[in-house]
């Protein structure tokens, strides 16, 4: 028996609530859960009345589909009645209320999602959800290609459970992802939204140790490919076994990402992508990438805007995407003080992430003598903002038009190159000509 997630609250007022879907299986995978969501045989009409007589807040969030938000010490618990679906379209379901739990377990998509816990801490597992925890498999409730067809998003939640989870992909329901992903691919930005893909991707960046699992598994069923079509060739670029003994544009791509820490890695996903872009045979059975930086950097926006990525992270990836060769191409040796202060300037906000790149697209490969480019950020930030301002030389007796902007570029750049920062020094440099 196990701890009930039932608040006594509800459980006194809303005969057979029982809790279900992710927070039994994160507790019975001893994991922190976020929502708890329950289900009931009563309507969302008597759920609504006993709890309003009680004095609990409650919201009709989605009386059509059976449920309501229900407040107990300000935490939000979503009280659906059991469900069975009449009809689905590869998006959405028509459903009816059922009194039968089994029913609504059996419209789920994983079994390790349809386990219920009731009032009393009692298991109830219909479908051994139980066991293919124990297992560490990821198996679809019923008919996999039945389940997948209800909803199409499932080909993708499959493989990010599984790399969230770390678990398997049950062979039945890994062939049958193979058998609905070109029915996925011509719904997707359709009946299957681009937020929804989106998301899913985003959630195995945050939530997986090793998000490759989810990249390569949406791969190997050609799913990935339709997201992303700048990188359909990937695979089959191979780089220099001198610099890269991993072998391809993909595998590099998607090590990478598995180093990369969560908040960079839609960055290193696209730090490459230029590669599919200007790849050029050699004489071996290699190619050669140049300028793939700057071909990356030109796709960047357009890639962004199609999957309705934030702006501000478009312009972190594409500046990344443009400086992250920058360390490589700086010599032996730590770099000058001047060279540290030209590339942060170049760098600017998104300094921070760049090492992350940095760090993750080098791997083993990573210089220490780069160290300075990222450490220098605080000690020097002084020293990559213009020190130098239009109102010092206003102060000083100049009028302000077009020579102003003249001294103040030549007093930064001098700024650069030296590190001055005393204002005096910068006047009398920039206008001694």
């Amino acid at each position: 028996m196990m701890k009930s997630l039932v608040p006594n609250e509800i459980r006194t007022l809303i005969p057979g609530a029982v809790a279900v879907g992710g927070c039994v299986r994160d507790m019975l995978l001893g994991r922190e859960s976020n929502d708890v969501d329950l289900c009931t045989p009563l309507h969302p009409e008597d759920v609504l009345s006993a709890c309003r007589t009680a004095g609990l807040r409650v919201i009709p969030t989605g009386m059509k589909h059976g449920t309501v938000t229900v407040m107990v010490g300000g935490v939000p618990y979503e009280v659906t009645t059991f469900r069975r679906d009449v009809d689905t379209d590869g998006r959405h379901a028509t459903v009816e209320f059922t009194g039968d739990l089994k029913e609504d377990l059996a419209r789920r998509d994983f079994t390790i999602n349809a386990m219920a816990l009731d009032a009393d801490g009692n298991v109830y597992d219909p479908f051994g959800g139980r066991e293919d925890i124990e297992r560490r498999v990821i198996r679809c409730v019923g008919n996999p290609l039945g389940r997948f067809r209800e909803d199409l998003l499932r080909v993708i939640r499959a493989a990010r459970f599984s790399a969230t989870l770390g678990f398997d992909v049950h062979p039945d329901t890994r062939s049958a992802m193979r058998v609905v992903a070109p029915e996925l691919n011509d719904e997707i930005g359709e009946r299957v939204s681009i937020e929804r893909v989106v998301m899913e991707m985003e959630k195995a960046f945050k939530e997986s140790e090793r998000p490759s699992r989810f990249l390569d598994l949406l791969w190997e069923i050609d799913v990935f490919q339709t997201i992303i079509p700048e990188m359909a060739d990937a695979e089959d670029l191979l780089q220099d076994p001198r610099f890269h003994p991993e072998g391809s544009v993909w595998q590099h791509t998607i090590d990478a990402v598995d180093r990369a820490a969560p908040e960079h890695r839609w960055n290193v996903l696209f730090h490459d992508i230029g590669k599919c872009l200007v790849a050029t045979p050699t004489d071996g059975d290699h190619y050669t990438f140049r300028g793939h930086e700057d071909a990356g950097l030109k796709v960047i926006s357009e890639i962004g805007d199609r999957l309705n990525l934030p702006r501000k992270l478009i312009d972190s990836i594409e500046a990344t995407t443009e400086m992250h060769m920058g360390p490589m191409s700086l010599g032996e040796g730590e770099p000058s003080d001047r060279t540290v202060r030209r590339f942060q300037h170049r760098a600017g906000e998104h300094l921070a992430t760049l090492e992350g790149v940095v760090r993750a697209d080098t791997g083993d490969r990573y210089d220490p003598a780069w160290d300075v480019l990222w450490e220098a950020r605080q000690e020097m930030m002084g020293d990559v903002q213009p020190v130098l301002m239009g109102r010092h030389l206003i102060d000083r007796g100049y009028s302000p038009g077009p020579d102003l902007g003249i001294i103040l570029g030549r007093a930064f750049q001098y700024q650069l190159d030296s590190g001055e920062v005393d204002i005096d020094r910068l006047i009398e440099v920039a206008t001694d000509v």
